[in-house]
């Protein structure tokens, strides 16, 4: 499996983007899977904050 770094910008917060971004890439109309994903971010409070936000985000768009 190839590592893929994405530059996100300064112009938004990061753990919002990177869900926004992960939707995209990982989601379709129906589902998001992220089975195969690994996310790496600086500690275990961005690690819980980002699940946070990836959950509000897909509870929003009623995808499993």
């Amino acid at each position: 499996m190839p590592v893929r770094l994405e530059f996100q910008g300064w112009g938004q917060p990061a753990l919002p983007r990177a869900v926004d971004w992960l939707i995209g890439q990982y989601g379709s109309e129906q589902l998001v899977d992220m089975d195969h994903v690994v996310v790496v971010v600086p500690g275990s409070r961005a690690g819980r904050r980002l699940r946070e936000i990836l959950l509000a985000r897909v509870e929003e768009r009623k995808l499993p």
